[in-house]
């Protein structure tokens, strides 16, 4: 027997999900780029290098690669003998604090927990596709960004100074003693970020980005729920099961991601429920996430196993699977993916539900 979920935007058709595993093999410096195998198990590198106490340079130069630009330069002395060094994309992460969003790919060094003589030299790049100055999906300026890099000790992140900001090519640099999992941030307001809370909102404002204004009239945006206006750039909440009690989820600028912070599911499982503030600067200087209209619907990243997606806008009664968002009275932003029917989730079952706001 099959079931339907409706009051979808889209059409998919009994879709699992599918495990897309990248092999991407980068040259550097003078060692060999690839796999390296331990017994049973592979890693897929996205560079790799034997270095030697003579130091060197190891990077990622394929334009298609997730880490492409990240580089590490090794001076002579750092430490003795030789190590294999390899640059690779996590499968997941630590939490983020939630007042930092992720500006780029997290990046995981090894040998795992290595330590130098010398300081090592760390290039990591951060999104600015279009090389406004600004955090791509963002308001914020790329002078506030920052690298955090993870502390096992401590199970929390923690933030090396920069010794260098390239705003040309989107990278920055700092100095690192050991290794470990590193991430280019900016916090919402960000170093050079706006947080005058005089700078007045307008009614219909985006809940992202700067006001626009054609003719001296306020470009509204958002298609979700307002067909024919201009899109914005709404956030995404993904919810994912990979086989345990709950599901995880997760809000980001993009969707199936995992380098956002993690947000905690209710108890009944069909839901979340969190602080606007930290994650959007205009909500946080508006008092409250109450003053504006909230509005989700499911992406097309949604792919469930036990289920017909179907797009049908004449459906006056909705049964099956459908997402609502409000407010709460404690001013928290509620999200919740409801179930007429009685299911489960599978492994690998994803929810994509992007969501977005403008000012009452």
């Amino acid at each position: 027997m099959h079931y339907s979920v409706w009051h979808m935007k889209y059409t998919i058709f009994f879709q699992p999900l599918l495990a897309l595993v990248a092999a991407i093999v980068v040259s550097a410096c003078s060692g060999d780029n690839g796999k390296k195998e331990t017994g049973a198990s592979e890693n897929i590198y996205e560079a790799q290098s034997t270095i030697g106490p003579s130091g060197g340079v190891l990077g990622v130069t394929d334009v298609e690669s997730p880490l492409h630009g990240v580089s590490i330069t090794i001076p002579p002395g750092a430490f003795s003998g030789e190590k294999e060094i390899t640059i690779e994309l996590p499968e997941s992460h630590e939490d983020l604090p939630l007042n930092y969003l992720a500006a780029a790919s997290p990046v995981d060094f090894g040998p795992d927990g290595a330590v130098f003589d010398h300081p090592v030299e760390i290039v990591l790049p951060y999104r600015d596709t279009d090389n406004d100055g600004i955090i791509d999906g963002t308001d914020l300026s790329e002078t506030g960004v920052e690298v955090l890099f993870y502390d096992a000790s401590e199970k929390s992140w923690a933030a090396l100074p920069r010794s260098g900001l390239d705003t040309l090519k989107n990278r920055v640099t700092v100095a690192a003693s050991h290794f470990t999992l590193f991430l280019v941030a900016i916090t919402p307001t960000g170093e050079d970020g706006d947080d005058d809370t005089d700078l007045p909102i307008l009614a219909g404002e985006y809940f992202r980005g700067e006001p626009e204004f054609y003719e001296g009239a306020l470009i509204l945006k958002g298609c979700i729920n307002r067909k024919g206006m201009r899109c914005g750039s709404p956030y995404y909440l993904t919810v994912r099961y990979f086989g345990g009690l709950k599901p995880e989820a997760v809000i980001d600028r993009w969707p199936t991601t995992n380098t956002g912070p993690k947000v905690t599911i209710d108890e009944d499982g069909t839901a979340i429920t969190f602080d606007a503030a930290p994650f959007f600067e205009k909500v946080k200087r508006s008092g409250s996430a109450a003053l504006w209209q909230w509005q989700c619907e499911f992406n097309t990243h949604t792919q469930l196993v036990n289920f017909e997606v179907l797009d049908d806008e004449d459906v006056t009664v909705v049964n099956g699977f459908y997402p609502e968002i409000s407010v709460l009275d404690s001013g928290k932003v509620h999200i919740s993916w409801k179930f007429d029917l009685q299911t489960y989730f599978s492994v690998g079952d994803q929810i994509v539900i992007a969501f977005e706001a403008y000012y009452k």
